[in-house]
């Protein structure tokens, strides 16, 4: 499971899921909302194999996505 920072007001499960499947197999997206249904700048991506995992964090960290540079951690 990964920590994906700075994410777009507008980015879904979807979205996060197209970044991030060519890097392994997602076992699960969570992105997180505040009370009020917005997104919180953050997410929880959990993939099946730790590799996969350690591919995205060391491939994609600090990528551009959505018009704003994400970073991620364990």
């Amino acid at each position: 499971k990964i920590f994906v920072g700075n994410l777009s007001y507008f980015c879904g499960r979807d979205e996060l899921e197209r970044f991030f499947s060519p890097c392994g197999e997602i076992e699960n997206i969570h992105v997180c909302k505040s009370n009020s249904g917005d997104t919180m700048h953050f997410a929880f991506v959990t993939f099946v194999n730790t590799a996969d995992a350690e591919k995205a964090i060391s491939s994609l960290n600090n990528s551009l996505f959505m018009g704003r540079n994400i970073w991620y951690g364990p």
